[in-house]
């Protein structure tokens, strides 16, 4: 049975001053072309991570989305990190810190970073507890719908926010409705949005 491949880095000033991590270039050389442009790193607490690559002929970088998962781990200078590949543009990542101990991992965003409580603080737009992306909606019938922004708060939860108003009036959602989300395009990002109205009679 062929074992899923790992690499490590080991954090540099540089890494943080420059907001990405490079992914060695053997990697890439051998996987490189399977990546898609959104990869999910995954922690072993079970929170998920979407983050942008950046590529560049032969090189890789983790970047959009990566400094909100350092900020979040609290990773510093010296900290090792090693992934293992699970296929699929998805990473298991573990994080070693200075004293080559593994981390202990936040599970909520007190426990991460008290300044996320939204009950003491009012959280803006830029603040580093979020990771936000824009996705492509397409209805069930095939329609292409508008772009809408996805905001992953800190617990691992997702919300949509701008565009998503012009869903509900396309739509016609109203209280009660259930959405059912479905991932149909991991590489450009897209969605696939079923809607079950409340109102509508089962036969």
């Amino acid at each position: 049975m062929e074992k899923s491949p790992h690499f490590f880095k080991v954090i540099l000033p540089s890494t943080l001053a420059e907001k990405k991590l490079g992914i060695p270039e053997k990697f890439v050389k051998k996987f490189g072309n399977e990546l898609a442009d959104i990869a999910t790193l995954e922690v072993p607490n079970g929170q998920v991570w979407l983050v942008r690559l950046t590529k560049d002929g032969r090189k890789i970088w983790f970047q959009d989305g990566w400094d909100d998962f350092i900020q979040y781990h609290s990773i510093s200078v010296g900290y090792f990190l090693v992934f293992k590949y699970v296929k699929n543009s998805a990473f298991q990542v573990l994080i070693f810190d200075s004293t080559a101990c593994e981390i202990h991992y936040p599970y909520n965003a007190m426990e991460a970073n008290p300044e996320c409580n939204a009950a003491n603080s009012k959280l803006k737009p830029e603040n580093k507890c979020r990771n936000v992306r824009w996705i492509k909606l397409q209805a069930s019938d095939g329609r292409v719908m508008c772009d809408v922004q996805i905001r992953q708060v800190i617990c691992g939860s997702f919300l949509l926010t701008k565009g998503w108003c012009r869903v509900l009036k396309e739509e016609n959602l109203k209280q009660g409705d259930i959405c059912v989300f479905e991932l149909i395009k991991m590489k450009v990002f897209i969605l696939k949005l079923s809607v079950y109205h409340a109102a509508a009679k089962l036969i």
